[in-house]
């Protein structure tokens, strides 16, 4: 049986060096995950809207903020 040192035997890859660091990235002082995710917060009245653009492929995540919540928090 031939040996990959990259992935164990089950198919996983070896990602527990990765995983101790991702936490410190995600300091909120570090990275603006919003930024990185391509998130826009739309209202509930423009949930119709949003679901057209993300139905057509467009790259970014939707966050529903029905009370204006996001905003004010901003």
């Amino acid at each position: 049986m031939g040996e990959n040192r990259g992935v164990d035997y089950v198919g996983h890859g070896k990602v527990e060096v990765q995983s101790l660091v991702y936490p410190d990235l995600v300091d909120p002082d570090k990275i603006d995950i919003a930024k990185v995710v391509n998130v826009q917060v739309i209202s509930l009245d423009d949930a119709p809207l949003g679901y057209a653009e993300f139905d057509a492929g467009v790259p970014k995540k939707f966050v529903i903020d029905p009370h204006g919540l996001l905003a004010r928090a901003a």
